[in-house]
């Protein structure tokens, strides 16, 4: 392997880019202002390169690289600490094979930013994405952080592994499936057909592979009061969160809305949840509140949070009093022809365009031609406030399955675990999903790379 010293680059060191190029390792000091440095050993840097980001404490402008499967890592968290004010990693993807990146082992701070601290852009690749990782970074932000700290565009696959989450923002993690290759838009007013989302409902729906977005053996810790610490809008997202830790905050996802299908799939299990006087103990502070798709909740624990807030909600927006009456859907009222329309009087339109219990697989063509979405309900069971619901070796008593899947409106004919008139259901509570398997703990890119430098 070659080792290049900052940007020291010289005519030696740039090998073919042929199959039988060596890898190279440039090597970056933490000391004072290193955007410069860092920079230029990134647009060096070519597949299969790091970038090694020395020990100390220095300060960097935006970094960005756009498809290269390069490493850029510190020495470890508080080793490496590197202060972002205005921008942090900025990464694109348009060519699928050029997203095996990573970004490793450091602390990213900052009291504000002007702008993004992660910024994953795969909107423009010709189909989603896979590979990438980030993790053993330690992100603690005492300010706001300008459009949100962690943004994903696009559909676009990869892990977040032993981080540690730690924001003042409203919403900390916000991932927008929509696929500008597509055809699709989430600006202006697109026609139904072309509205950011459809790319990512038209694939299929796959539990337990690794074609999602992993959150797996994180640490969230909210600093202020109403902390999202994971949003998905603007052509939704498919999230695997497992073996965390939520403390002071909850996940989120938007409903169908305006010019947005948030096609979105979730499986939570194996976490924790923990209410504070930061989020959990008021009103309506639930630890998790998902308002389209489908997904599993399971093995969790869940503790601190006011007796009322021991769910996980869910709702439906589009349905008639449900408040969404605009924008390119309208009401889901049993007059669109992307709607279910199913024939349920109680619940006119049903099912709902994305809504909570409906699977994937089907494109815009197929389903304003009648070829629907399948029923697909949400599942829920043994998630509840002891600590052997997400660890069942830990000490104490068993878990007793408590926290279940409710509505948060009160268009409860919508989104419910009772029978509509043809026998399906929304969800499921206290029973496992038939069939589901989880995909493989640790994700394979965390084994494949280690745990840290």
């Amino acid at each position: 392997m070659n080792r290049i010293i900052l940007a020291a680059v010289s005519a030696a060191s740039v090998l073919s880019a042929g199959p039988c190029r060596a890898q190279t390792m440039r090597d970056v000091a933490c000391s004072g202002t290193i955007t410069m440095a860092l920079q230029n050993a990134v647009s060096r840097s070519m597949d299969g390169d790091t970038v090694n980001i020395g020990p100390g404490n220095c300060s960097s402008g935006k970094i960005s690289w756009s498809n290269k499967n390069i490493t850029v890592r510190g020495q470890g968290k508080d080793v490496t600490t590197i202060n972002f004010a205005a921008g942090g990693f900025a990464v694109t993807m348009t060519n699928t094979a050029k997203a095996t990146w990573r970004i490793s082992s450091m602390t990213m701070q900052g009291t504000a930013s002007s702008d993004h601290v992660l910024f994953i852009n795969s909107e423009r690749a010709p189909a989603y994405t896979s590979g990438w990782r980030v993790d053993n970074i330690r992100f603690n932000y005492t300010g706001a952080v300008a459009n949100d700290p962690i943004v994903g565009w696009g559909m676009t696959f990869g892990v977040f592994d032993h981080n540690d989450f730690a924001f003042a923002n409203a919403t900390w993690i916000l991932f927008a499936g929509f696929q500008t290759s597509k055809g699709e838009q989430t600006w202006g007013s697109p026609a139904v057909d072309k509205v950011g989302g459809w790319y990512n409902l038209s694939l299929p729906s796959q539990y337990g592979t690794a074609n999602a977005i992993y959150f797996e053996d994180n640490t969230f810790t909210a600093r202020s009061n109403y902390n999202a610490f994971f949003d998905s809008s603007s052509g939704g997202s498919r999230v695997v969160f497992r073996r965390n830790v939520f403390t002071g905050g909850f996940l989120y996802n938007h409903w169908v809305r305006g010019n947005d299908l948030d096609a979105f799939q979730w499986e939570v299990y194996n976490n924790r949840f923990v209410g504070t006087a930061k989020w959990g103990r008021g009103s309506g502070e639930i630890p998790a509140r998902f308002e389209s798709g489908t997904g599993v909740f399971y093995n969790n624990t869940v503790t601190g949070y006011a007796a009322g807030n021991m769910v996980w909600a869910v709702d439906e927006r589009r349905g008639v009093s449900g408040g969404e009456t605009g924008g390119q859907f309208g009401t889901c009222d049993g007059s669109r022809p992307w709607d279910g329309n199913a024939g349920d009087p109680a619940a006119p339109g049903w099912p709902c365009l994305g809504q909570i219990g409906r699977g994937f697989g089907k494109t815009y063509a197929q389903i304003t031609a009648g070829d629907k979405l399948p029923s697909l309900p949400a599942y829920a069971w043994n998630n509840g406030a002891q600590d052997k619901c997400a660890d069942a070796t830990a000490a104490g008593a068993d878990c007793v399955d408590s926290v279940r899947i409710a509505n948060y409106l009160s268009n409860d004919a919508y989104v419910k675990s009772s029978p509509h008139p043809n026998g399906e259901v929304d969800v499921v509570n206290g029973t496992p999903m038939p069939g589901y398997l989880a995909f493989t703990y640790p994700h394979p890119l965390v084994g494949r790379h280690g745990q840290a430098p």
